[in-house]
């Protein structure tokens, strides 16, 4: 899937694989099989149904296409008037269905936009920036300080009200219709068995989270995702290679990779749900080292260090 809403000249690419000998595809999204499975979009995108603008104005596939955006439409107008633009963020998600034992799980991979924060800030005058400054809003927006040094409270949340993280609208609401349901968006044939209490999910995504201690189970808020966890109470700090501007290295805890259980995911025997055993990759604290098998591996400007998961997923029983 690609990203490319409100700019005809750059896509952010978003590609998900997995071990064909082990999971069998049940439903993608985007759904395109001819389109949008088995490709790596690369660069100029020319059968990637994101090619020349294709996505420069829309958020999500209709069936014919593979661009995919987490943010609404209104949600990307209204952070352009506040100065902050969304970006390109993309997501892409697929079905899974365990050869051994026919236990399903839906897989999410994404990027979010930078959190962004209602701050009033003072000048010297000990006024209220909004009030000097003649602006109508009591407030000041500012990125990246609602996951970094204050409360999530402070957040900007999505339109929808079900993420701390604004211009997170589409990712949502529909990972959640695709997880939960047959897959059936934008052409899906809905050929999945299992029910909405019965798959797990798994997502991996650059959060754009600022530092370690701030939860993931705090991100996403609508209650579909009320049971989301990671590793544990600190995460890797994987953000960025910054060092061409002296930004520093892996600075911010923005790489997750978390879960959303179901408590009777294992079906009618009552299977256990799914869990992040562990979680390996970034450094344990801005600035840190990484680990000497999973270093950059581009050496890029902003890359991100790379993380790796161990999942238990038990075998369904029955």
């Amino acid at each position: 899937a690609g990203c490319g809403y409100g700019s005809a000249e750059y896509q952010t690419p978003v590609v998900l694989f997995h071990d064909r000998r082990r999971w069998d595809v049940v439903q993608t999204y985007p759904s395109s099989a001819e389109l949008c499975r088995d490709k790596v979009f690369l660069p100029p995108w020319d059968d990637a149904g994101i090619a020349n603008g294709t996505c420069a104005d829309r958020t999500g596939a209709t069936g014919d296409d593979c661009c995919s955006c987490t943010f609404s439409e209104a949600e990307y107008a209204m952070a352009d008037e506040w100065g902050n633009g969304l970006g390109q963020r993309p997501w892409a998600a697929g079905i899974y269905r365990r050869r051994s034992d026919g236990r399903e799980v839906c897989v999410v991979a994404g990027e979010f936009p930078h959190p962004l924060a209602n701050v009033t800030l003072w000048d010297l005058n000990g006024q209220s920036t909004w009030t000097s400054s003649g602006s109508e809003e009591p407030y000041t927006i500012m990125p990246y300080v609602c996951t970094s040094q204050y409360s999530p409270d402070i957040c900007v949340p999505n339109l929808e009200g079900t993420s701390v993280v604004f211009g997170t609208d589409v990712f949502a609401r529909s990972v959640a219709e695709f997880c939960s349901g047959g897959g059936d968006l934008a052409g899906g044939d809905g050929d999945a068995a299992t029910s909405l209490q019965e798959r797990d999910v798994i997502i991996l995504a650059d959060t754009n989270a600022g530092m370690g201690d701030f939860a993931s189970s705090k991100l996403l808020t609508d209650p579909f995702y009320s049971a989301l966890a990671d590793s544990g109470d600190l995460q890797p700090y994987t953000c960025c290679n910054d060092t061409s501007y002296d930004g520093g290295m892996n600075r911010y805890a923005s790489d997750r990779i978390m879960v959303v259980g179901r408590s009777d995911a294992g079906g009618k025997s009552g299977g256990a749900s799914i869990r992040v055993n562990d979680l390996e990759g970034g450094s344990v604290a801005p600035g840190g080292p990484l680990p000497d098998d999973l270093p950059l591996v581009c050496h890029a400007e902003q890359e991100h260090a790379p993380v790796r998961a161990y999942i238990s997923l038990p075998v369904l029983e029955g």
